[in-house]
């Protein structure tokens, strides 16, 4: 909700009715707008929108009937506004939605007492509280009575405003802007635990600590300490990060800018670096102690900074650096990937992105490789220090050599360098492949679809993918990179030197015929298929099937499983693909995006890996159940101005529980939010363990296709009047590579992967998807 003088205008020109206000938007321009309130509304209680702005309002007294404010509350540009007497009765917000409520530019009002009587029903709180640019506001006490969640508290240029201390009463704030308020001294106290998005604390010239914010242990996007005359220190923030929790890529941005007599930042040392995108350190004319452990390792690792205008020792980053290698010790190093099996040297792969463990008897610290294989880290311990790849970062069949290594620091200033070899514990090749869509197919619209394949071996494999699809329901459009030929129903693609652990991925786009060709509820199949096929030590994921049903209509923020509403039995266990997609539908860039998926119990949490996405974001996990993917400053267009840009997606795979029998569902829902927005709640995503809804369904009970998956040899048995005749074996490529009559057949000169079998008996036939271990 951007812009508040558009938002009017819009009002303004909209066709309200009288009478019961029901879902209306009120607006309240005037004063005789006020006192004709239960006139023109004689049974309005409950509005979803009041907004009160008008240049001669001083009374709200005529509002009295007023219950409830569904959603959103403003009352914004009333000059002559001294008091909210009048709102005393109304909640603010319903069980399904966050309420907002906003009071900015109103010179005269002097508090908020109007609203002692607020109060909040919504289960899911608050989403924005705004109190700004209300020159003559000396208390906010009213605000004490809303004892919910709040997203985002902005108090902002109140020039007399000494207490802010109401908003310690909410259960929980997300965000907390507290800028430019003239006579503040204190900051309430935030008796939280968990993470915070943002903590701006600008131009509050009589602040003179931070204290209120101890309990604060993370914070994932912004930190600005800026502007604040008074300030001595940030110690206070110290608990934040502590622990040094690696989530995937970095978000953080820090400003610590014009604090005139601020002498201290050790109260940032905690903070994990590999979550500092961005440190700014500029103006603080009395400050020479900028060699904190989170900034020593955030410039060790060629992190973005500026550093300048403090005072001498904290100057420039050179400096800084200079004192971090005399205070800490530094522990660096090469990881490297041993192709050819005889000790790694310098014609060997260089392996990035490898997680390093670094501890001491009580503590953990990690860093990542670089892109060149390097890792560098200061530590601030003396004594015994242990050095390791971390072991779960080691897939299985690689090992590391040394497997960790023991430094001992005799004082600080020290530095050790430490090289790590991992190789393979047998020499191997694993292709693996993944498909799946970007858009939700639809009649006579274009889709497009995400090919993602890897090397998972320990060689440098060359090879092709081919991807079979339906040329009667949908016409190939490009792909880049392009593909090497199509001829009839499929498409090749080349690939060279894919090393191991890289990933490389094609996108792909088709048009979906339009009716009748295609109609709601139809079902494209696509194959996917990476080879070389020969000797791949999992060669069940070098195929990959996706069942897409076509819809029409759709909202442009979902989630996808590419395994559709079913999975079989025998599929228990295996990876599921999810996909979520956004859009952004509204009226200017979202800054920011972030998606939070709860996962299903029937997931095996631990299995998660990322697959794709459209966007650099970093990965969060909340209570090893709940995924937070964070794109930050991702500046996402909206659809009307750039329809193609204004899209974005993550897609991660995760295995299903092994122990899932027919009935049981995999349920799962994510919630899109756009910068300060209230979440957008995606479809649910139900995939139930069910034999498949089709002819075979008649067979269940009379003909058994078992094990599956399958070792060496299937049996076919059937019973109550069903005479099995002969079954047909198809691979991926609809290729028939066995016919036989027997009812146990010999899968065992079978290569591993997806196999179909057609069975053929005197009451009709089915084919049924099988697995070849």
């Amino acid at each position: 909700m951007r812009g508040f003088p558009f938002f009017i205008t819009f009002l303004l020109a909209f066709n309200f009715s009288y009478g019961q206000c029901g879902s209306s938007f009120i607006v309240l321009s005037s004063q005789e707008d006020v006192n004709s309130f239960s006139v023109n509304y004689p049974d309005c209680t409950n509005p979803h929108y009041l907004y009160i702005s008008g240049s001669d309002i001083v009374d709200l007294n005529p509002l009295s009937q007023l219950e409830q404010i569904k959603i959103d509350l403003r009352i914004e540009s009333n000059p002559l506004l001294e008091s909210l007497t009048g709102l005393e009765n109304i909640s603010l917000g319903n069980n399904n939605t966050r309420g907002i409520l906003y009071i900015r530019n109103n010179p005269s009002l002097i508090s908020l007492d109007g609203l002692l009587g607020i109060s909040c029903i919504s289960n899911v709180g608050m989403d924005d509280i705004k109190i700004e640019n209300n020159a003559s506001l000396i208390s906010i006490s009213a605000l004490s009575s809303i004892n919910v969640i709040v997203y985002f508290v902005e108090i902002n240029n109140n020039q007399i405003l000494t207490s802010i201390n109401a908003i310690q009463d909410f259960s929980e704030i997300k965000s907390l802007i507290v800028k430019n308020n003239s006579q503040l001294e204190t900051l309430p106290n935030i008796p939280f635990d968990e993470y915070m998005y943002n903590v701006e604390i600008i131009g509050n010239p009589q602040l003179q600590s931070l204290i209120g914010l101890e309990a604060i242990t993370k914070i994932t996007q912004r930190i600005y300490i800026n502007n604040n005359d008074l300030l001595a220190n940030i110690d206070p923030l110290s608990g934040v990060l502590d622990g040094n929790t690696v989530v995937e890529g970095s978000s953080l941005l820090i400003e610590i800018n014009d604090n005139e007599l601020l002498t201290d930042i050790s109260g940032i040392a905690n903070i994990n670096p590999l979550e500092i995108e961005s440190l700014s350190i500029i103006d603080n004319p009395n400050l020479s102690t900028c060699n904190v452990i989170s900034v020593c390792n955030h410039i060790q690792n060629n992190g973005t900074a500026q550093i300048s205008n403090n005072t001498v020792g904290c100057n420039s980053v050179e400096e800084v650096f200079v004192k971090c290698s005399t205070t800490f010790n530094a522990v660096v190093g090469n990881v490297q990937f041993d192709n050819n099996q005889d000790g790694c040297d310098e014609t060997d792969f260089k392996a990035p992105n490898r997680l390093i463990d670094v501890s001491n008897s009580t503590e953990t610290r990690q860093t990542l490789t670089n892109e060149d294989g390097r890792y560098r880290l200061f530590v601030p311990w003396l004594g015994a220090v242990n050095v390791s790849v971390n072991e779960e970062a080691l897939t299985e069949n690689f090992s590391s050599d040394p497997s960790g290594v023991v430094i001992n620091f005799d004082d600080f200033g020290s530095y050790s360098e430490n090289d790590f070899c991992i190789s393979a514990t047998q020499v191997f090749n694993d292709l693996n492949t993944v498909l799946f869509p970007l858009d939700n197919a639809r009649p006579g619209f274009d889709t497009e679809y995400n090919l993602s394949f890897a090397n998972a071996g320990t060689t440098v494999l060359n090879g092709q993918i081919t991807l079979k699809f339906n040329s009667e329901r949908q016409s190939f459009l490009n792909a880049i990179p392009e593909e090497e030929g199509i001829e009839g129903n499929f498409i090749t693609f080349q690939f060279q030197d894919l090393l191991p652990f890289e990933e490389r991925s094609i996108l792909i786009v088709f048009n979906t015929l339009p009716p009748p060709i295609n109609e709601s509820d139809d079902i494209l199949i696509f194959t996917a298929e990476v080879k070389p096929l020969d000797n791949d030590f999992t060669p069940e994921d070098n195929t990959y099937i996706l069942e897409q049903i076509i819809i029409n209509s759709q909202d442009p923020n979902d989630k996808l499983v590419a395994q559709g509403t079913t999975i079989e039995p025998q599929e228990v266990g295996l990876y599921l693909e999810y996909v979520i997609r956004f859009q952004n539908v509204g009226t200017a860039s979202a800054i920011n995006v972030r998606v939070e998926d709860e996962l299903s119990a029937n997931l095996q949490k631990n299995t998660l890996k990322i697959i794709s996405s459209s966007h650099p974001f970093s990965l969060e996990i909340e209570n090893q159940n709940k995924l937070i993917f964070s794109f930050n400053n991702i500046d996402l267009p909206p659809e009307m101005s750039d329809p193609e840009g204004s899209n974005g997606f993550v897609a991660f795979k995760i295995k299903s529980n092994n122990n899932l029998e027919i009935g049981d569902k995999i349920v799962n829902t994510a919630s899109i939010y756009f910068d300060f927005n209230a979440p957008i709640i995606t479809n649910t995503v139900v995939t139930e363990i069910a034999i498949p809804p089709s002819d075979e369904v008649s067979f269940s009970g009379v003909i058994n296709l078992h094990p599956v998956p399958i070792k060496d040899f299937l049996q076919i048995s059937s019973s109550n009047g069903i005479t099995y005749l002969r079954c047909e074996i198809f691979g991926t490529s609809e290729r028939k590579v066995l016919e036989t009559s027997k009812k146990t057949i010999d899968f065992s000169s079978l290569a591993a992967g997806v196999y179909f079998v057609k069975v053929f008996t005197n009451k009709g036939n089915f084919t049924k998807k099988v697995i070849k271990q």
